[in-house]
């Protein structure tokens, strides 16, 4: 579905929508709508496309206005599986007001997100989140050559006003590439499973100018990995520009290895080492040389050894050698279904690695083989074979053409060419009869074959679980027609879209946009987005802590001094060196603000003074550069 607004510039057909050049004039429209939303549930066309769009929803003058309007909103629901289906997002301009996104995907699969500008426009008094693009789910995204922008932090600016340039939550094989994200809080963010090497390359990251005396250690992130795991990044182009309160955050709760996602950069890069961008993790991790590791070498893009969805990375192996077991369920499953289906769609990556070889054959016939073949028959479901839908749409154009030259012949009384014609549509009919006859065999086969699927799996979580609850009720709901939902599945269903994808698994998203179609109610938790340590909404001790706290000298050379604001209970001070390595740390007890550290044996370099309490909950932070 497409929303039928009269400002809609939207051409739609069996086979494709298509929309450009629309305008989007604030007086006429509620806040609650999307400039251009596209509602298709599944991949019943070939093609979507949002192009040469000029869409400015920057009227809002305060929060309490606000209900979510999404500049170009795409939901789908459509698996994480192979899918001939194609969308494309290109060359469009939005403006967006704070507490919205710019562009937003949910559960489709193969788009291009190209060569658009989106502006977060922030206006005084919202302490809001706000994404440029936004990406939820689905699989086989391309987001290349867009440029977001945030923009500098002021007196008018609320502290936790949060912008934020690219964030892909579970959307496999994701590649972004020569993006500029642009005085954003956030630059880019992933969480969840994204199975792809090079996954992040040649873009720019644009530190977020700000007033010291407001906000004295800074708030932008240009990098975050927010329980997510990738494929590895080796030297993939992409450069930190200015002074970020921190260049990259790897935050994770489960013990499998960061060094999974590990990053090569080197000096041109401009991130970690002695640069003003440091790097940092949320634990120790002992199996490595750390997330980011400099290396030299020219820095290009995209220098991996093999870039794409079917390269086998260290990843890959690790998973598939007992890290899934580390993981939240919610992602142990989506990493294991995703690394399965990966594998089936590129067997020849199996010869050889005798690892992935067994993971395979442990799996073969078990939930996770079971739940990708659903993933694959509920696409399948929802579209005939890309050649028949060809023919079909070829044909469905066809009789256009042959429609106005009946009504033409007609019109002047040609009765030869009427005849033709009339001969030429009925035998296009009969062609158009036996495609639609071939791709309702193919869906009712593909339902059925779905059911039979969904019967034989043997669920072991809770996320495989709930994946296989969904399918069922929508096989039964929508692509049966069968029944109505009940009040309890409706209820279910709420549920689910709102849960931790972590723990309950990817198909929350897809509950979420088939809510949302359903309701147009957009639902989602408290847990896929938190900025994490450092430039977290902090508590009223907290922020009395980052105005208070002191650290002098600076530069220092054999000690510094850390003035603390009073506490009535014990705090730890804790010494970080560039790389998010804990160098020292030492317990203050209640009632003491004043603390000397000695950094005669630090090494010449950029540090980080953390101040945590007893919970280890960072308080405050501040920059401390040491040289001798």
């Amino acid at each position: 579905m497409v929303n039928n607004s009269t400002n809609f510039a939207c051409n739609i057909s069996a086979n494709e929508i298509l929309c450009n050049r629309y305008l989007w004039t604030a007086p006429r429209h509620k806040a609650t709508a999307s400039g251009i939303e596209i509602n298709d549930s599944g991949t019943s066309r070939e093609m979507v496309i949002a192009y040469n769009d000029d869409i400015n929803m920057d009227y809002f003058t305060n929060a309490a206005t606000l209900a979510d309007p999404v500049g170009i909103n795409i939901n789908s629901i459509s698996p994480p599986s192979g899918s001939s289906f194609n969308g494309t997002v290109l060359d469009n301009t939005v403006i967006i007001a704070m507490g919205s996104d710019g562009i937003r995907i949910q559960s489709a699969v193969n788009f291009g997100i190209h060569d658009n500008e989106v502006r977060l426009n922030t206006p005084p008094g919202s302490d809001l989140v706000s994404f440029g693009i936004h990406l939820l789910g689905g699989r086989n995204h391309e987001v290349g050559c867009n440029t977001v922008i945030g923009g500098a932090l002021t007196g008018n600016t609320p502290l936790f006003a949060f912008t934020g340039g690219i964030y892909s939550e579970g959307s496999e094989t994701l590649r972004s590439v020569q993006n500029v994200l642009d005085q954003t809080t956030l630059g880019e963010g992933f969480m969840g499973y994204h199975n792809t090497d090079c996954v992040v390359g040649g873009n720019q990251f644009v530190a977020q100018a700000f007033n010291a005396s407001l906000f004295p250690a800074g708030i932008s992130r240009a990098l975050f990995y927010n329980q997510a795991i990738t494929g590895s990044q080796n030297k993939t182009g992409n450069l930190w520009v200015g002074d970020h309160a921190e260049g990259a955050r790897f935050n994770g709760n489960f013990a499998t290895s960061y060094c999974l996602s590990r990053y090569i950069v080197t000096p041109q890069a401009n991130v970690g080492g002695q640069t003003l961008n440091p790097v940092f993790t949320s634990y120790n991790d002992f199996g490595c040389n750390g997330w980011f590791e400099a290396q030299g070498g020219g820095e290009g893009a995209l220098h991996c050894s093999a870039v794409g969805a079917s390269s086998i990375n260290s990843t890959d192996l690790a998973l598939a050698t007992g890290d899934i077991t580390l993981l939240p369920e919610g992602l142990a499953w989506a990493s294991e279904t995703g690394l399965y289906a990966k594998l089936v769609e590129h067997p020849e990556s199996l010869s050889a690695y005798p690892a992935l070889q067994n993971f395979m054959q442990i799996r073969n016939g078990q939930a996770p083989a079971r739940i990708c073949e659903m993933r694959n028959l509920l696409a399948a479901a929802q579209r005939p074979t890309s050649t028949d839908w060809a023919q079909l749409a070829q044909g469905l154009a066809t009789k256009q053409t042959l429609l106005g030259a009946v009504a033409t012949a007609w019109a002047s009384g040609d009765t030869v060419t009427l005849l033709a014609q009339y001969q030429s549509l009925t035998a296009l009919e009969q062609t158009l009869a036996g495609l639609h006859t071939t791709a309702a065999a193919q869906r009712t086969t593909a339902i059925n074959n779905m059911v039979a699927a969904n019967a034989a799996v043997n669920c072991g979580s809770l996320a495989c679980e709930n994946e296989r609850w969904l399918y069922q009720t929508y096989v039964e709901v929508v692509l049966q027609a069968a029944r109505t939902m009940t009040a309890a599945e409706e209820a279910q269903l709420r549920a689910l879209a709102l849960s931790c994808p972590t723990e309950a698994g990817a198909v929350v998203y897809l509950a979420r946009s088939w809510y949302y179609l359903r309701t147009g109610e957009r639902l989602g938790d408290d847990c896929s987005f938190a900025f994490g340590e450092g430039v977290e909404e902090r508590s009223q001790e907290s922020k009395l802590a980052m105005e208070t706290m002191q650290v002098q000298p600076n530069p220092a050379t054999d000690f510094f001094m850390v003035t603390l604001p009073f506490a009535e209970h014990e705090r730890q001070i804790i010494l970080v060196d560039a790389l998010g390595q804990v160098q020292y740390q030492q317990t203050v007890p209640s009632g003491v603000n004043t603390v000397e550290m000695s950094s005669k044996e630090n090494p010449t370099g950029f540090y980080l003074v953390r101040l945590n309490d007893a919970s280890g909950r960072l308080l405050s932070q501040s920059k401390l550069i040491i040289t001798h």
